[in-house]
Order: C-alpha cells, then structure tokens, then sequence
C-alpha cells in the first residue's frame, strides 16, 4: 500500500479538481488589490501627511561648436538624469550641504522630459522649501562646474527660476495596486496548492488501484445526468456491469460505504442494482449498525467496498483497508462511487 505523500503529482488531476477555484484565485487577487490600495491610501492621506515643495530651475546649455554633432546623440534626459546621480553632480553638491547624502539629493532631483537639448529643467522635491532651494542651489554650482571641466562645453548658466511651490508627492496608487493583485493572487495559488497537497482523498481509479494495490471494478458518477453524456454514461455503466460478471453466481452481495451519505448512498445502491445479477440480493451492512461486522462480511457471498471520491477521508480508508486484511476479509470487488460528472469526462477524455 503506497502512502498518498509519496505519490508522483498528476497535473491534470490538479488542474481539473481546482478549476472552480480560479474565480476564488482572481477574488483573492482582486481584495487584496483593493486593500492595498486602501493601506496606501489611509497612509497617504491620513498617516503620512508631509507635504512635498518643489523648486524649479531652467538651465541654458552652450555647446562647443565644434563637437556639437557628437553631444546631440549623447546628451538627452535619460543621459542627464544619470549624470545628475553621480560623484559628479550630487556628489559634489552633497559636499556643499550639511545632513543631506548624494543617495538623497539623487532621489530629490529630477530631470524630466526635453523638449530642446539646450535647455534642461533641473527639479528638486523636498518637504519643506528652504532645503529644495538649497539643494538646487548646490546642484546649480555643481552643474556649471561640471560644464566648466568637461569637453564638448563652453557653460551651463540658469536661465528661469520661478518661485518654489507646493506640490502633491509622488502616487504609487497604480503601482501599490498591481502589487497586491500580484502578491495576493500568488498567495490564493499557493494556499490551493497547500489544500491539493493535504488532501489525502481518492478521485481516480487509477489512484486508488496504485494506493491500495487492488482492482477497481469500475466508477458511479455523480449529479444529475446530461442527455448529451448519455451515450459515454451507458459505457461507464457497462464497464462497471462486466467487471461485476463475477458475482453471477451469488445470491446475497454484501455492501460498505465509506461515508454515510443517505442520499448518495441511495443513488449507488439504484446505479449497483442495474449492474449486479438480477438473481442476487444487495445487503448494506453497516459497521455501527452491525454487532460482528467481519462476520458478517464473511458470510456474505461476496461483498462490495464502495469508496467515495473527494471526502477527505484517505487515511481512514487505508486505515479500514488494513483491518480486512488483518481479519483476512478483503473485498471481492471496490466501487469508485460520487465522481464528479464532469472531471471523470475531463480526465479520461471520454466521449460526450
């Protein structure tokens, strides 16, 4: 008997069983999304409330002449934007002020979009206005004596400077947002995951033929029947009522249920009727029910082990399966009854 954690991953088993739950995946996704969002919402606006200042400078560029053609195809604001970052610019103005790092002037300073490589708007955020006009300041001295030192340059000087403003802070609400879906989808996935790999239940023949080493005479399908199944059904049914051919001879056939399911139950005991010998008679003998349960499974003719599919309930199963052998009263046949409808078409790519 091979133990259910050592069992090989069958992938369309998992996919099939856990395609209900993609809808659940996506919700999962989708509330966490809308939390995040949330979070980073109440942080934003009622946690978090520094207000950001920004000082602006436009800077007019005059090239050397004769290298102009060369620094058109290299100076744009990708370019300047790197530059702005390095020793030689935020680090020479980070020389020039007190308390503030390069790595934070780089963060505080931008360069946005070019419209003329002659012209660059140098952008500071701060929150509070006296260290963005300090900082710009400093980025303004490093920036002429960069012009000063480097080839292709004749200056740098500033050219406009309006008045430092109140601005709104960078919004991440779109970032934060496709962050939780990410996250929390992944986590819907992995929990699902979790779920497969604890459940020890049955849902294939072949499954439990590899679990238990037995046979299995054949699957009873569960729910309402389709009219276009019809025919693959009739099949099902065949099978399971020539592999039963066996018991022709019988006169009293003994039956177990895993789970005590009235319903279900009754609907096999129907399904069992149509397939075993008209001649025998189909006792259900119940373990609480009964005072010497294997005896009386002994004296039956044969008896019949119907297994439910998807119950949660492996390990008892393998538990109950090592008591008949230990009473040395196996099953003559095993029964995979309640299989979901349309997994069962799914998985055996059978014809509807």
């Amino acid at each position: 008997m091979e133990d259910f954690m050592k069992e090989e991953f069958d992938w369309k088993r998992f996919l099939l069983l856990n395609r209900k739950n993609v809808w659940k995946i996506c919700l999962t996704a989708i509330l966490g999304a809308l939390l995040c969002g949330a979070v980073y919402w109440l942080w934003v606006n009622l946690i978090n409330q520094s207000q950001l200042y920004q000082s602006r400078v436009l800077y007019a560029i005059t090239f050397d002449q004769e290298q102009v053609g060369d620094i058109h195809d290299f100076y744009n604001d990708y370019t300047w934007n790197d530059i702005l970052d390095t020793d030689q610019i935020a680090g020479e103005a980070a020389m020039l002020l007190e308390g503030i790092t390069q790595e934070e002037i780089a963060e505080a300073a931008n360069i946005p979009t070019m419209s003329d490589i002659k012209y660059i708007w140098v952008e500071v955020e701060w929150t509070n206005p006296q260290t963005a006009e300090q900082i710009q300041e400093a980025l303004g001295i490093a920036l002429i004596a960069f012009a000063k030192r480097t080839d292709g340059f004749q200056k740098i000087e500033i050219w406009d400077q309006p008045p430092t403003q109140e601005v709104n802070g960078k919004n991440y609400t779109s970032r934060v947002l496709i962050a939780g879906f990410v996250v929390f989808g992944i986590i819907g996935i992995l929990v699902i995951c979790y779920r497969s790999a604890m459940d020890d239940s049955v849902y294939t023949e072949a499954e439990l033929e590899r679990r238990f080493g037995i046979l299995v005479a054949g699957t009873l399908l569960a729910g309402k029947r389709q009219e276009q199944q019809k025919e693959a059904e009739l099949k099902v049914m065949e099978e399971l009522r020539r592999n039963l051919k066996q018991f022709k001879d019988c006169r009293n056939i003994g039956v177990v249920f895993t789970q005590s399911n009235a319903k279900r139950n009754a609907e096999c005991m129907e399904q069992l009727g149509q397939c075993v010998p008209k001649e025998a008679h189909i006792i259900v003998i119940n373990e609480n029910e009964t005072e010497d349960f294997y005896a009386a499974l002994s004296a039956m003719d044969a008896w019949i082990l119907v297994i439910s599919a998807g119950c949660h309930d492996g390990a008892c199963i393998a538990k109950e399966w090592k008591n008949y052998r230990y009473q040395n009263c196996m099953p003559d046949a095993v029964i995979l009854n309640n299989v979901e409808r349309v997994f069962y078409f799914a998985y055996y790519h059978r014809d509807k």
